[in-house]
């Protein structure tokens, strides 16, 4: 996901596992809980 000012979520894929960077700190909880953070947590990366 992209913001004019930064990004929150980096995917990269292409090794043996996606791998997400997140900066999650500027998010507060109901902000994170928008964005589907358990798929990230609970996924395949």
């Amino acid at each position: 996901m992209n913001s004019p000012t930064f990004t929150i979520i980096k995917e990269y894929e292409g090794g043996r596992l996606p791998f997400y960077h997140m900066d999650v700190y500027r998010l507060s909880l109901e902000e994170a809980d928008e964005l589907g953070m358990d798929d990230y947590f609970f996924g395949d990366g």
